[in-house]
């Protein structure tokens, strides 16, 4: 289990406030709702290579492209609008150019990381999905 420490606080009654310690039982994992990778890998063009994902709830998803230093080389969003999102992506599984992705960018050769988003329709990020690859000369 793990041990947490909490402080309950009256707003009305600051100072009736309260610290407990309980033991909470933590038992598996949240399961996984997106999963995503590029391919092939390592990849001589991006221009060629595919990213795969599987979502296990429909949402709205962002893809984006980061370079080994966190910088974001390139993100799109798939029927998803920040101020209204739309989640009309499916469940299952689906294949998108990583062109598409990049949307112009180009990539030198090196090591980059795919990250796949999965919103809620409220636009809450709900999971994410990391995967490396490689872009070779």
């Amino acid at each position: 289990g793990v041990r947490a420490r909490v402080r309950l606080t009256d707003p009305d009654n600051p100072a009736a406030s309260q610290t407990a310690t309980r033991t909470i039982a933590v038992t598996g994992s949240a399961p996984q709702l997106v999963r995503a990778y590029v391919y092939p890998n390592p990849t001589r063009s991006p221009r060629q290579a595919t990213v795969h994902y599987e979502l296990s709830k429909a949402g709205a998803i962002r893809a984006s492209v980061i370079d080994a230093r966190g910088r974001r080389a390139a993100s799109v969003a798939f029927a998803f609008d920040p101020g209204l999102p739309d989640p009309r992506v499916d469940v299952g599984a689906s294949d998108v150019s990583l062109d598409d992705v990049l949307q112009g960018a180009s990539l030198a050769p090196g090591l980059y990381f795919l990250r796949l988003e999965l919103f809620s329709a409220e636009g809450i990020s709900v999971d994410v999905s990391l995967s490396r690859f490689v872009v070779l000369r």
